[in-house]
């Protein structure tokens, strides 16, 4: 997998592990190998004996957009890996802190974001990813300056 312990990804994973191991009588271990932007845990799935039990958990743009955002990936996700299923979907979310941004629609966030441009930040997940893209789309369709911080994995609470 190429997600941390404890995200989306990760929670998801572990769920169809459980069926899995009931549909084929032996353990199924789900091991979390992160970093560059998924290309670790998938290149790790991509170069291992194809066993028929090895599987990779990760999410689209490992397939979809790191072959556009890295000069070389270690492999090709389109002959190394076969997609099989979606597992899940997940939206994306605009939230803010009352306490902080003083918004309650779009239009006033992007409002106060252009009043005070150097006071904020948002997060993301790994610079390149989908969550990432879609902060850095939207600051640029709005024509807002804020600063990313990303972090390295996501945890569910």
């Amino acid at each position: 997998m190429t997600a941390s312990a404890g995200g989306g990804t990760d929670i998801v994973a572990r769920v169809i592990a459980r069926h899995l191991e009931a549909m084929w009588g032996r353990p199924v271990i789900v091991e979390n190998k992160t970093g560059g932007g998924g290309n670790i845990g998938a290149h790790y799935v991509a170069r291992s004996k194809p066993d028929g039990y090895t599987l990779l958990a990760s999410y689209g743009g490992v397939i979809i957009l790191n072959p556009f955002l890295y000069k070389s990936m270690g492999f090709d996700p389109i002959k190394d890996l076969t997609p099989i299923t979606n597992l899940a979907t997940s939206p994306f979310v605009l939230a803010v802190s009352p306490k902080i941004v003083a918004a309650k629609s779009v239009t006033e966030f992007i409002k106060f974001v252009k009043a005070s441009p150097t006071k904020l930040n948002w997060a993301s997940t790994t610079k390149g990813s989908s969550d990432n893209l879609a902060g850095e789309m939207f600051a640029m369709m709005a024509d807002l300056q804020m600063t990313n911080v990303p972090y390295k994995g996501v945890q569910a609470r």
